[in-house]
């Protein structure tokens, strides 16, 4: 009987995955074989592989057991590593190439479980930015709790309580064993999980602190009212806001203020004041950063 080519396929992936180039067991020697062939040298499988003419036979430890696929009167019997000797109830299909264990993916072919795969460890935290690369993003002084989660295409499952956190830059950021991630200044770190096996790390960027007044960095945008209408000679105050990150301040004092006609109205310490009738423009800059607009001056 022939393999069956999707079968073989499979299992020249499997014996791939687990061969010595991989650097995890095993090893080759140079004797010439053919494409096909292998057998079980205990929990080593034997597999004749490479091109025709250049064949070699490879040497893979398997991590549980070797096993032979097929029967003593199929015309290609070949070594398998799998997780039992015995065959799994649920891979009796050769058609069912996996199964979902909980949140475990069981690999199987040819009636074998051949790997289990608990997916990949998850980290996660309502401080995340999915607009800045999903780093977590905190203010200095302040904390946030992360969480952990094993994830695979059969679902998931919690192992915060059985993770380990440690901080690149306890500096900037410190973790403790539960996962409560504080801002020690401004900056960034990194934070590793790891549960069993598995890790995962994610950025974390101290801010400024609103509670801390104005920061010293340039602003992203200077706010101001849309409109101002005033008589010859009268004045107003001019005012203006400035956002920093999730920050918002009053920055009236700071800003720098600009008439573009100053014949109809000019600036004067902090308030506008109308010349001459007409229409003119107000803009506040602050560090560099001007807003979107500025204010519109109408004299009467």
């Amino acid at each position: 009987m022939r393999t069956p080519l999707f079968f073989a396929s499979f299992n020249f992936l499997l014996a791939i995955a687990c061969s010595p180039h991989s650097g995890m067991f095993g090893g080759s020697d140079r004797s010439e074989c053919s494409a096909s062939e292998g057998h079980c040298e205990g929990n080593v499988a034997v597999v004749c592989e490479g091109a025709p003419g250049e064949a070699r036979w490879s040497r893979t430890v398997c991590p549980a057991t070797c096993v032979l696929t097929g029967s003593p009167s199929d015309e290609v019997r070949l070594p398998l590593c799998v997780l039992s000797a015995d065959r799994d109830p649920r891979c009796a299909d050769d058609l069912l190439l996996a199964y979902c264990d909980g949140n475990v993916r069981v690999a199987c072919n040819r009636g074998y479980a051949t790997s289990r795969d608990e997916g990949n460890l998850v980290i996660d935290s309502p401080a995340r930015d999915p607009r800045n690369g999903n780093a977590l993003r905190i203010p200095v002084r302040t904390s946030t709790t992360l969480g952990t989660k094993l994830s695979s295409t059969c679902g998931s499952r919690d192992v915060t309580t059985a993770s380990s956190f440690v901080s690149s830059a306890p500096s900037v950021a410190t973790v403790d064993a539960h996962g409560n991630v504080v801002g020690v200044s401004i900056g960034s770190a990194t934070i590793t999980a790891t549960s069993g096996e598995h890790t995962s790390s994610v950025e974390v960027v101290v801010g400024w602190n609103c509670d801390d007044g104005v920061p010293p960095d340039p602003p992203d945008d200077v706010m101001t009212p849309h409109e101002i209408d005033l008589r010859v000679g009268a004045s107003a105050p001019l005012s203006a806001t400035a956002r920093f990150g999730a920050c918002t301040a009053n920055v009236d004092a700071l800003v720098t203020w600009t008439s573009d006609d100053p014949s109809i109205a000019r600036v004067d310490s902090g308030n506008v004041v109308a010349v001459a009738p007409g229409r003119t423009m107000v803009r506040a800059v602050l560090r560099g950063v001007g807003g979107t607009g500025g204010i519109i001056v109408g004299v009467m």
